[in-house]
């Protein structure tokens, strides 16, 4: 039987699997584009059915556009948190573990729990959760942090090549009424069979 060996864990950027996350959590900057880009198209696809006049190229065109633009606000602070995120890992000069509880999943509710922060007790919520690293939490009950930046922390697994990120709240014991965005809600993993 080999011997275990523990290798210490450094800069996060200096893992190739937390590299390779990193890489991917870079486009979600962008992710303004998941709005734009469908309110963009509706526009052009409105202007394009005036002349000659289409009225089913005037409905789709106007359904489009309107999705598009109601999903501008969601995608902008998408991006937002994505930035910070990407700030939070190029800043951090190692891993940090962090003792925390999950709340009891529910659906169109954030992923969030209570995390003994180095700062203090504060309420963490995952806003866009990645099913490898929450079930690693619910598993160990420990948070591994990839760095943080204003109120965005950057989450992961060491040696694993998957990164979320979630938003802090300090000095918070009970997690207020936070139902996901609903263009969020369609792409929301089901949480409820990890552990308690």
């Amino acid at each position: 039987m080999r011997e275990r060996v523990e290798r210490p864990l450094g800069r996060p950027l200096d893992d190739e699997a937390t590299a390779r996350a990193y890489r991917g959590m870079r486009w979600g900057v962008r992710a303004w584009l998941w709005a734009a880009v469908p309110a963009g198209a509706g526009a052009v696809l409105v202007l394009l059915s005036l002349f000659p006049f289409a009225p089913a190229g005037l409905v789709v065109g106007g359904l489009t556009l309107v999705s598009g633009l109601l999903g501008i606000p969601t995608s902008v602070e998408i991006s937002r948190w994505y930035r910070d995120a990407v700030l939070a890992v190029e800043n951090s000069a190692q891993w940090t573990p962090v003792a925390i509880t999950l709340f009891p999943w529910q659906p169109n509710q954030h992923v969030a729990g209570l995390a003994e922060m180095p700062g203090g007790l504060a309420l963490v919520q995952f806003v866009l959760p990645d099913l490898n690293v929450i079930a690693n939490i619910a598993d160990t009950g420990v948070m591994w942090i990839a760095g943080t930046h204003s109120d965005v922390i950057a989450v992961g697994v060491p040696r694993v090549p998957v990164l979320t990120f979630a938003a802090v709240q300090p000095d918070r014991d009970t997690p207020k009424e936070d139902p996901i965005p609903w263009i969020q809600r369609f792409h929301q993993p089901d949480f409820s069979g990890l552990p308690r």
